[in-house]
């Protein structure tokens, strides 16, 4: 994908993919161009779009994830990443996380989205519905970035369990 995606379109959103996303498959996906080449802005070595003028949707099979600081990657996700002239979004599904304590937080849903990847460091957010031991969460909020080390009055062992629940961060 790396060699596919140009580097002045939408330079964060491609290195946050092509750090972030491990392996996969990338299946058969379509691609639409739909304005004049005069219509792109270059300014500080990004090009700058209508929304309306860039669509990308390519399915994906298997894939790894990394989350954030600490957390576990997520493997085995199957979905579809769409990409326009101002956003990505990319929605997996069927994934699981493998806490370094053992437990595994199975994660059904994992959505990732830049609302307007042609500006310099623009927001984005994931969000994950997941479930597992209660344990594994308890251990994974001792991670970076969650970090709840010393607000937590009790021990992963000391609980029994699932949680089932939905985040965004």
């Amino acid at each position: 994908l790396a060699a596919m995606w140009p580097i002045t379109l939408s330079p964060d959103a491609r290195n946050w993919f092509l750090e972030n996303i491990a392996e996969g498959r990338i299946g058969s996906g379509t691609f639409t161009f739909a304005g004049n080449l005069n219509d792109i802005e270059l300014r500080d070595g990004r090009a700058y779009m209508r929304d309306e003028m860039l669509s990308l949707r390519v399915p994906y099979e298997n894939l790894v994830m990394r989350t954030l600081g600490d957390l576990p990657p997520v493997f085995g996700l199957d979905g579809v990443i769409e990409v326009t002239g101002r956003s990505l979004r990319m929605t997996g599904t069927g994934g699981v996380g493998r806490l370094e304590t053992g437990e595994t937080i199975e994660v059904s849903r994992a959505h990732f989205q830049i609302d307007d990847h042609a500006q310099p460091n623009p927001d984005a957010w994931l969000e994950l519905d997941m479930a597992g031991p209660a344990a594994g969460f308890v251990n994974m909020a001792r991670l970076d970035p969650i970090d709840l080390q010393e607000d937590l009055p009790f021990e992963a062992g000391d609980l029994t369990g699932s949680v089932a629940m939905s985040t965004r961060v």
